[in-house]
């Protein structure tokens, strides 16, 4: 048990560490077409698009450690205490577990049907779509393994 949740905090450290460095490149990549437009009177052709992916993965990829240090939105002002309060933290559990699972399903559908499809986006560099699909779905992966940790530690009666 404690392998697997240390296994699942590496991996959430790692989604976090990803976040921040699309952040960080999504900066840079604004920061070069600010110069670019100024210095050489040009845009960068990609740096709409691939600031669109960015954004996506810096949402997704960090949503596993933000789970986990609770800084995701909660409402605990009615939550009842007690056995009670422990059983609605296992069924929103399982049903948070559900929808990382379907998102993680879906993204990854997605991004086969575009492979298959031969896909590409409608901008100048006409990236393959199936890869900034498959890359935000990890995301969801490692927010489905955040929630599966949390709820064996609630199973268990260990505060998270």
């Amino acid at each position: 048990m404690n392998a697997l949740l240390k296994f699942i905090k590496k991996l959430e450290n790692f989604g976090a560490f990803l976040a921040a460095l699309s952040m960080v490149l999504m900066f840079s990549l604004g920061l070069a077409e600010i110069l670019s437009r100024e210095v050489l009177g040009s845009s960068i052709s990609v740096s709409l698009e691939y600031t669109g992916y960015l954004v996506g993965f810096s949402f997704l990829m960090g949503s596993g450690w933000t789970f986990r240090e609770g800084k995701h939105v909660r409402l605990t002002l009615f939550a009842p205490k007690g056995k009670a309060g422990k059983n609605l933290e296992i069924a929103v559990l399982l049903v948070a577990l559900g929808l990382a699972v379907l998102l993680a399903y879906g993204l990854v559908s997605w991004a086969l049907g575009s492979m298959s499809r031969g896909s590409v986006s409608f901008f100048p560099s006409a990236t393959p779509l199936w890869i900034p699909q498959m890359i935000l779905s990890i995301g969801p992966v490692i927010l489905g393994f955040s929630v599966l940790g949390r709820l064996l530690q609630t199973l268990q009666g260990e505060k998270p």
